[in-house]
């Protein structure tokens, strides 16, 4: 009895003097949890987050994702945009989006870089007025694959695709390089991309068996 009473007391005086444990917060990666970004801190709360539900990633501030390191995989869906001032989107760890990944409308973006996604149901990368570069070198399968309307993109890395569903190709009046020799299907096809070479654009043809447009 007189132990129980001395803990109650402990524990009345601690919390009077500020010395109680806060509440534990939920984990930021929790089972279900779509992870929003909007600053540093909330790269932080999920720096060590292997898996998520989704991510949303919506700013006005100047934003790296290279504290994600740590994931690997997203089961829903990841979108980015629109941003005002992120210059380069880059998930270093990311392998497996089991959703869409949307990147548009962000303004100040002049790269998006996925070094080792290897699969998703659906990319879309459009209305990023000064994207330059997108680079996926390890994507080997992709349901439809969407590029529009990005005026200033000059390179495409899609070395590692096999297969598309569909691929669009519109609004890229600055494309000057595909990497894409491993393509070998492509159900659907849909390229406008004036400064490619004609060469390039005819085995790429040849290879998956349909005409692009021009």
């Amino acid at each position: 009895m007189i132990g129980a009473a001395r803990a109650l007391v402990g524990g009345a005086l601690a919390a009077a003097c500020g010395g109680a444990p806060a509440a534990a917060r939920p984990p930021a990666c929790g089972p279900g949890e779509v992870a929003r970004v909007a600053d540093a801190a909330d790269v932080a709360a999920l720096a060590g987050c292997a898996r998520l539900a989704g991510l949303v990633v919506r700013t006005g501030a100047s934003v790296s994702l290279a504290g994600l390191a740590a994931l690997t995989e997203v089961t829903g869906d990841v979108r980015v945009g629109p941003t005002v001032s992120v210059d380069v989107l880059e998930l270093p760890g990311l392998t497996r989006v089991g959703g869409l990944v949307r990147v548009a409308g962000n303004g100040a973006m002049t790269g998006a870089y996925f070094p080792r996604l290897r699969s998703a149901a659906r990319i879309e990368i459009e209305h990023n007025a000064a994207l330059a570069s997108v680079s996926l070198p390890s994507l080997a399968a992709v349901g439809e694959l969407t590029v529009r309307d990005n005026p200033e993109l000059q390179s495409l890395s899609l070395s590692a695709l096999e297969a598309v569903d569909a691929l669009t190709l519109d609004g890229v009046p600055s494309l000057e390089l595909l990497q894409a020799e491993r393509l070998r299907r492509a159900t659907r096809w849909a390229v406008t991309a004036p400064a490619l070479d004609v060469a390039e654009l005819e085995a790429l043809r040849e290879r998956v068996g349909a005409r692009p447009s021009r």
